[in-house]
């Protein structure tokens, strides 16, 4: 996971690079987002928007869980070879389209449709470390993944060249929070 977000900041780099010129009436922006939920470990993203002047602009939005790495088996299952299961944890992947809408200066709307996908895992435990060099593995817990549709409403707040922006997504039923810039 954390070379998804590697990448992920990696194309966040080149298209500011690519489009921080400011377009005839509109500007190019990123941001960072952060969303606060119970079901997964830290849930970091980007957001590309383009704020247009008097008319509909667009933004896309990436998120991903991160959390501790485990050496994952899809074809076992929890009952496989007896190992105890000792816990339990969750990876989300979303990808949101939408439009944007200025309000007033330095203050836009913007609502999007998205794909979300929810893998569950169970954590094993090999006391033999045969599975993973410390012991732990991890399992699909096929009866709490899933995959749905995510809608997105938000706020986005800017100041010069400064960002904010708050949303909340439906598929998890979590408020998100991001920091970035406009061009």
């Amino acid at each position: 996971m954390r070379k998804v977000i590697l990448i992920l900041i990696l194309i966040l780099y080149l298209c500011t690079e690519l489009f921080a010129e400011e377009t005839q009436e509109g500007k190019f922006g990123f941001s960072i987002e952060y969303m606060s939920t119970k079901d997964y470990s830290t849930v970091l993203g980007a957001n590309f928007y383009l704020v247009e002047a008097n008319t509909i602009g667009g933004y896309t939005n990436i998120l991903a869980s991160m959390g501790k790495e485990y050496k994952k088996y899809d074809d076992l299952d929890e009952y496989s070879f007896g190992d105890p299961v000792t816990g339990e944890f969750k990876e989300l992947l979303m990808v949101n389209i939408g439009a944007t809408r200025k309000i007033i200066k330095g203050i836009e709307i913007y609502f999007g449709l998205g794909y979300a996908m929810s893998s569950a895992y169970f954590i094993k435990y090999d006391s033999y470390h045969i599975l993973s060099d410390n012991g732990e593995y991890a399992v699909p817990n096929h009866g709490k993944s899933k995959t749905g549709l995510n809608l997105n409403p938000g706020l986005l707040l800017y100041y010069k060249t400064i960002g904010i922006e708050v949303s909340y997504h439906s598929f998890t039923k979590s408020p998100a929070i991001g920091l970035g810039f406009v061009f």
